[in-house]
């Protein structure tokens, strides 16, 4: 268990807007102008050069309002607010014609982003919402200089997995023990994803290759959700290969993959708590089969006594089942049944199996996230931010185990991460945040569940050793 207390830099987490609102007509500074950020609480007024500032906006899309006596209202959609960032917003008021009248904007994106001092690359939610894919790992792997390996490790500008920082709205989650990201996130749980791949500013640290910045979503006063849903297989046009074959790549099992995630945010009280919940589950069995063609402890055949007499192993006549917990039944062909009587039942077993297709790339994961925010007043936020996840799979499958499918290792980790980030903005050009976090990860690979299970060894051979060993 991690737990982690820290004092979020100036603006790591947040952007900021900043302009100046003059007269459409003269150009001259209008002195007190009331720019709103529409559906919060946020917002400014412009001072005696007619500039303003808005602090710690969250990373998404806005819409701005502007008012001023005798002048039309503006509605600017579209405003992209990035973490880390100002977003330069001027505005040009024209006098008011008719009372109510208003006026929308549609805002552009600067060309050039002049206070940025690094390498980076961002994506946002609508980004997220077009891109065709389902893993942060491969939104990653399509940002420029990053590359993910077979075994999903993320690599910026070729250096190592082990040398990229993780950070989750302004918490460093880096995985202590393999330096991954020390929390399973979803596509759907992030508001804006920064790859920062060189030149980073000196808030960041314990990064060799590249820093990943992730902000995650939160509640709105309107209420949105979504759900989505697929099902899918692995097909191979090579019929002659696995015609007749149970479960073969040549039959189309919709249940073979399956996925399920959707997301709820909205108003508890509105413009002062609202939530944003999201959750997915997701299961594989993969593409890869083997097949049970052997068991992983081997033959039992018979021993001998000190008298150089067969010595067979032997089961319960009540309940023939082995310490392996193997049921001996003399009709399966690898049994074979030397005697039996009221107490005992004497066999041999070849250790071969029915050799039918078994999944050797079985996986699934369950993730939830939620993310609460209390508006106590303008100007003090407090958010209530969780992360929870469950993990099961088999572990680095290859054709080595192709034939031997129980002696497969399996793992599953589990995961949770929260954290309660306070925020404070006194003045139009300070503020502060405050975070702190806990973050729960553990993590077990093992063969079967009882560490003292017998097929993790063979005693009767063990026992059988000289003296000396």
């Amino acid at each position: 268990m991690i737990l982690l207390v820290s004092s979020a830099p100036v603006l790591a987490q947040a952007g900021f807007i900043s302009g100046q609102v003059t007269d459409a007509t003269d150009g001259e500074p209008l002195i007190g102008a009331n720019v709103l950020i529409d559906g919060t609480t946020m917002g400014a007024s412009t001072n005696l050069d007619g500039n303003y500032r808005i602090l710690n906006v969250r990373p998404g899309t806005y819409t701005i309002v502007v008012r001023y006596v005798g002048y039309q209202t503006q509605f600017i959609e579209n405003v992209l607010v990035q973490s880390d960032l100002r977003t330069n917003l001027d505005i040009e008021m024209q006098e008011e014609v008719f009372e109510g009248q208003e006026v929308v904007v549609q805002a552009t994106r600067d060309v050039v982003t002049r206070d940025r001092t690094s390498s980076e690359s961002r994506v946002s939610r609508q980004q997220l919402d077009a891109m065709p894919v389902q893993e942060v790992g491969d939104v990653l792997s399509l940002q420029a200089g990053v590359t993910q390996s077979s075994t999903g490790q993320i690599h910026i500008r070729g250096g190592r997995a082990t040398e990229v920082a993780y950070i989750v709205d302004g918490i460093r989650v880096t995985d202590d023990f393999d330096r991954s990201l020390g929390v399973r996130l979803e596509n759907q749980n992030i508001e804006e994803l920064q790859v920062v791949s060189g030149a980073y500013n000196a808030e960041y640290g314990q990064a060799m290759s590249g820093i990943i910045n992730i902000s995650t979503r939160a509640g709105t006063n309107n209420f949105q959700g979504s759900f989505r849903t697929w099902a899918g297989d692995y097909l191979s046009p090579d019929r002659h290969l696995y015609d007749g074959v149970a479960h073969s790549l040549t039959e189309l099992r919709p249940s073979n993959q399956y996925n399920f995630e959707g997301t709820l945010a909205g108003p508890i009280v509105r413009d002062r708590l609202t939530f944003f919940v999201s959750g997915r589950y997701f299961n594989t069995d993969g593409w890869f089969n083997g097949r049970n063609a052997y068991t992983p402890y081997g033959p039992m055949l018979p021993g001998t006594d000190r008298f150089g007499r067969p010595e067979y192993p032997r089961v319960p006549a009540d309940n023939p089942v082995n310490r392996f917990g193997d049921r001996i039944d003399g009709e399966k062909p690898w049994i074979t049944i030397i005697s039996e009587d009221d107490q005992w039942i004497y066999y041999t077993d070849s250790g071969e199996r029915d050799s039918t297709l078994v999944p050797l790339q079985q996986f699934s994961s369950f993730t939830g996230q939620y993310n609460l925010q209390w508006n106590v007043f303008r100007g003090f936020r407090v958010n209530l931010i969780g992360n929870y996840s469950v993990e099961e799979g088999d572990v680095g499958v290859g054709h080595t185990m192709r034939l031997i499918p129980d002696g497969i290792s399996t793992f599953d980790r589990t995961r949770f991460y929260n954290n309660l980030r306070i925020t404070f903005t006194p003045s139009a050009n300070t503020y502060f945040n405050i975070n702190t976090a806990m973050r729960y990860s553990n993590f077990e690979q093992r063969l079967f569940d009882d560490l003292n299970d017998p097929r993790y060894f063979n005693f009767d051979r063990v026992s059988e050793l000289p003296p000396r060993y």
